[in-house]
């Protein structure tokens, strides 16, 4: 063996961000582009309809493709990979892309692939144009779902690497939606790329499937190395290749106490959640559908504290937008929450969340609205979604959540759509619940300002930190990867959190806290210190931020909190976030994802 092939066998560490935790220890395998390229020549008149045939049997295999694959996920209980890849579904039919390519072929006179070709690259354009992060993660599924039609019309292999050998760890420059959600244990069992980030739709589903995924790794010459063993560490960002005997050990050693730690923190689901001095805390759980709400017993929530009503048009494209449909679904949420507190978000639409029965396309005018603001223009779809809403709550325990309010406007304009519904009802002689509670979501800085005001004016409030951070930061979420932790704890957004919390208090109303942030047991003390008792988490996380509740000392988690409202670094709080958690004796791969964690 030569020094250089000597050289290239010695361990070495690449440091990369996490996207998805967990530890995993297999062999490399590198999906290289093998793509074809696109066939390109003219056809006749005579020939066009031919090729439009073509392209719809394209169409419905990849169509066909989709369904079984997601209902392959549901089967697996991989609900949230299901959803994404039914929203995929969702974009295939949509006619004005058929009608595009449709027109286009008459008018280039060029075979389907070409002409198909053509029209996503245009659509790439009109996306790059467009920072916002929503339309890049829609970008993402048309990529994704263009390379499914043209393999289909090209007769290529529909997932090359799908045979690959048992414990593989997938090194890839990008993960596409579809590819993470075929992914299945112990054929791969890790992910490493050069790009995509921690709200990308890959690694959502990983995440859901409890895929280790490490990106921003630079693959330059990574496959001609002589690497025969890797170690993913999901929860450091680090790749080791290639690992001696003494970290091969450690990781192994790692990762069984891993699992011990999760049989663990998996047990012990009582009636009462309490610090260990005895303060109560109430736990919820975030939910997108009804397969989430199935676990929220098993999983010692105690009711929905985010419904997101929305992820109904995008997880199924046969939904109905009818009043008589949506009552019929949130029914069945309410019977299987039985008497547990769900609270119902009004439709989170526009901007690129827009459903396909709408017909807007992402540079209308209207589709640049979101939230409240989007239901206010469409009166006609909030009262729609409000009377089944009303007559739901009368069979169970309802609260109504209002999404991006900035301003009183908007909050009262909704309460009088609600008085408005509620005299239809009863003069229809409809059984309704009248003035269920009403909740504003806090998630941009216009309601921070004035959340005491909207506490006055409305029964509860819940704070949702994704949008918080975008907004308030400047920040596009497709850039969550390398400083994704640090905006999380930078310090203007833990004194927003303290600013909207203590106006609550103050105005005796119930806060909650239901962005990322309250899945990650790290910020668990400094949102209690803060004064929250209320976490609306991802089912998946409930069992880790349980069992750090009952390890905190309330005293302490204020004295936490005050320390850390002095600070005017990120760096300082992570510090002093992590300290705790490890004064409490807290192990670190309960955290979730420290992106700046070196």
């Amino acid at each position: 063996m030569s020094k250089k092939q000597e050289d290239s066998n010695q361990e070495k560490r690449v440091q990369g961000y996490s996207v998805s935790e967990g530890i995993a220890i297999g062999h490399p395998f590198f999906l290289e582009n093998i793509e074809k390229p696109i066939p390109n020549f003219p056809i006749t008149l005579n020939e066009v309809d031919q090729e439009i045939q073509r392209y719809h049997i394209a169409l419905r295999c990849s169509s066909e493709d989709l369904k079984k694959l997601s209902k392959y996920l549901t089967y697996k209980g991989s609900k949230e990979a299901a959803t994404i890849i039914d929203t995929q579904i969702q974009i295939l039919g949509d006619p004005c892309l058929t009608t595009q390519v449709e027109e286009k072929i008459r008018h280039m006179l060029q075979n389907i692939e070409a002409v198909f070709h053509s029209v996503i690259t245009d659509y790439e354009i009109r996306f790059s144009c467009i920072k916002d992060s929503l339309f890049q993660g829609r970008w993402v599924d048309i990529m994704d779902l263009a390379k499914r039609v043209l393999r289909h019309l090209c007769f290529q292999e529909q997932a090359p690497w799908l045979n690959v050998p048992a414990e593989s760890i997938i090194f890839a420059k990008d993960l596409i939606p579809s590819y993470a959600a075929v992914a299945e244990y112990p054929r791969v069992i890790a992910f490493v790329t050069e790009e995509g980030g921690a709200s990308s739709h890959a690694a959502l589903i990983a995440r859901s499937k409890g895929i280790p995924y490490v990106t921003c790794i630079n693959l330059n010459n990574l496959s001609l190395c002589l690497i025969q063993c890797v170690i993913v560490d999901g929860y450091s960002g680090e790749v080791v290749l290639n690992p001696n005997d003494k970290t091969l050990a450690e990781y192994q050693n790692r990762r069984n106490n891993l699992q011990k730690w999760v049989k663990r923190i998996h047990v012990n689901i009582d009636s009462v959640l309490q610090t260990k001095d005895g303060h109560s805390v109430e736990l919820l759980a975030n939910v997108g559908h009804l397969h989430d709400v199935e676990q929220l017993t098993k999983l010692g929530a105690k009711g929905i504290g985010l419904f997101r009503t929305e992820y109904l048009f995008f997880q199924n494209n046969h939904f109905s937008f009818s009043e008589e449909h949506q009552y019929e679904f949130y029914l069945k949420i309410i019977q299987k929450a039985a008497d547990m507190p769900v609270t119902i978000r009004v439709f989170d639409i526009g901007g690129d969340k827009i459903p396909q029965f709408l017909s807007l396309s992402p540079d209308s005018s209207v589709s640049k609205y979101r939230g409240i603001r989007f239901l206010l223009l469409h009166k006609d779809i909030f009262r729609m979604q409000l009377r089944a809403i009303l007559r739901v709550a009368y069979h169970g325990n309802v609260r109504i959540l209002l999404p991006l309010i900035s301003n009183l406007i908007e909050l009262e304009e909704s309460r009088a759509l609600i008085k408005q519904v509620s005299q239809e009802l009863s003069q229809e002689v409809i059984l309704y619940k009248s003035n269920p509670p009403l909740g504003c979501m806090v998630e941009i800085p216009s309601a921070v300002f004035i959340s005491g005001s909207l506490a006055k004016h409305c029964d509860f409030l819940s704070i949702g930190t994704n949008d918080l951070i975008q907004y308030s930061l400047g920040i596009d979420r497709s850039d969550y990867v390398e400083n994704d932790f640090n905006y999380s704890v930078h310090p203007s957004i833990i004194r927003m959190i303290k600013m909207v919390t203590s106006e609550a208090i103050q105005n005796k109303k119930d806060v909650s806290i239901c962005g990322e942030i309250a899945s990650n047991p790290l910020f668990v003390a400094l949102l209690m210190g803060l004064g929250l008792k209320i976490f609306s988490c991802s089912p998946r996380y409930i069992p880790a931020v349980r069992y750090v509740i009952r390890q905190i000392n309330f005293k302490d988690a204020s004295i936490l909190a005050k320390k850390v409202l002095e600070m005017d670094s990120s760096s300082q709080i992570f510090e002093a976030l992590q300290n705790y958690l490890n004064s409490i004796h807290v192990p670190d791969y309960l955290y979730g994802n420290l992106h700046s964690k070196k």
